[in-house]
C-alpha cells in the first residue's frame, strides 16, 4: 500500500506494565504500513508508564485517564480521539502483543475488498509458543450464549490460511471501519473487562456488517499478562459475570443463558477445581453471584 492508504489509528488501552508495552511499541515501529499513528489510552497507571511513554515514544499520542476505566472505557477514549482526527480505521491492540511487520497491510487489504466488511481480525499466536494458536476466528455458540475461539491451542499448519468469515473478533487485535462506530456506537463500558468484543461484533453483524479474519496476518499475544494468566481469578470473574449479562440483558437469549448458567458454568467450575485452577473456579463462582446482584463495572 502507498501513501494514499487509508489512515489507521492504532489504539492501545494500557494499565501499568511498562515492559510489555515497550515490546509492543517496538514491534509497531517496524511495521510496513505507511499511514498510521499510535494512540495509547492510559488508565491511570501508577508504575511510571506515562513518563516512560513520553520519554521513549514521543511520537505516540498519550491520553492520560485519571482512573482505570477498564478495557472498553480506555478503548473508547482512544477511539473518539482517533475519529475526531480523521482515522478511516481503528485498530484496537492489546498492550501485551507483538506484531508481524506486514500484519496491518494484510488486515487493511481485507477490509478494503468490500465496503460492508466492518471488522477484521488476525491470527493470534501464544507469545511463548510462537506456532500455537490462541485465536483464528470466532464462532458464536447461540445455545450457550458464548463465543468460542477457532483453532484454540492448535498447532499452526499451512492449511490455516486465507480470509474467512468470523462471528466475532477478539479485542486483542481488531480492525474496525469508522462507519461501524457511526452506525452502532462504541464498546459497551459497563462490562469493564471482557466480552465487550463479542458484544460489539454481535451488534455489528446484527446491523448488517460483515466480519472477517485474515489468517495470514500474524500477532503474538502474552495471554492475559496483566491479569495473572489465562486461568486467572479476573478471567473467571469478569468472563462469567459478563457472559451472563450478555445472554440475559444484551441479547435476550434466555435459553442460551439458562444453559450457560445451569449446565456450562457448573461443569466449568468442576473442571477448574479438578485441574487445579482454583482461582479461576473461585472467580467463576463470584462472577455468578455478581450477576445475580446486578453488579456491573469494576469488581466491588
Amino acid at each position: 500500500m502507498g501513501k494514499d492508504s487509508p489512515k489507521v489509528s492504532i489504539v492501545i488501552p494500557h494499565w501499568n506494565g511498562k515492559k510489555i508495552l515497550e515490546d509492543c511499541l517496538n514491534s509497531l515501529s517496524k511495521i510496513k504500513y505507511p499511514n498510521y499513528n499510535v494512540v495509547i489510552s492510559d488508565n491511570g497507571s501508577t508504575d511510571g508508564s506515562q513518563d516512560f511513554i513520553k520519554k521513549n515514544f514521543p511520537s505516540a499520542i498519550l491520553i492520560e485517564n485519571k482512573e482505570n476505566l477498564g478495557f472498553a472505557g480506555g478503548c473508547n477514549r482512544g477511539i473518539k480521539w482517533a475519529l475526531k482526527y480523521g482515522a478511516d480505521y481503528i485498530l484496537l491492540l492489546n498492550n501485551d502483543t507483538v506484531v508481524a511487520t506486514d500484519f496491518l497491510d494484510k488486515m487493511v487489504e481485507t477490509a478494503e475488498e468490500d465496503k460492508k466488511i466492518g471488522i477484521v481480525g488476525a491470527k493470534i499466536y501464544y507469545y511463548d509458543q510462537p506456532k500455537k494458536i490462541w485465536f483464528g476466528g470466532g464462532d458464536f455458540i447461540k445455545w450457550r450464549a458464548s463465543g468460542k475461539h477457532r483453532f484454540w491451542q492448535k498447532k499452526d499448519s499451512p492449511k490455516l490460511s486465507g480470509v474467512q468469515k468470523s462471528d466475532f473478533i477478539t479485542g486483542c487485535v481488531t480492525l474496525i471501519r469508522k462507519e461501524v462506530f457511526e452506525d452502532i456506537g462504541y464498546l459497551y463500558e459497563p462490562y469493564f473487562l471482557t466480552i465487550e468484543d463479542l458484544d460489539f461484533s454481535w451488534s455489528a453483524e446484527k446491523a448488517g456488517w460483515k466480519i472477517k479474519v485474515n489468517l495470514d496476518a500474524y500477532v503474538w499475544h502474552k495471554v492475559s499478562s496483566s491479569r495473572a494468566g489465562e486461568f486467572s481469578f479476573s478471567n473467571g470473574y469478569y468472563g462469567t459475570r459478563n457472559r451472563l449479562f450478555f445472554a440475559f440483558q444484551r441479547t435476550h437469549n434466555f435459553i442460551g443463558g439458562l444453559v450457560l448458567l445451569f449446565l456450562v458454568l457448573p461443569a466449568r467450575i468442576v473442571q477448574w477445581f479438578s485441574t487445579g485452577h482454583l482461582t479461576m473456579a473461585k472467580g467463576t463462582i463470584l462472577g455468578c453471584l455478581a450477576f445475580f446482584r446486578n453488579e456491573w463495572g469494576p469488581r466491588k
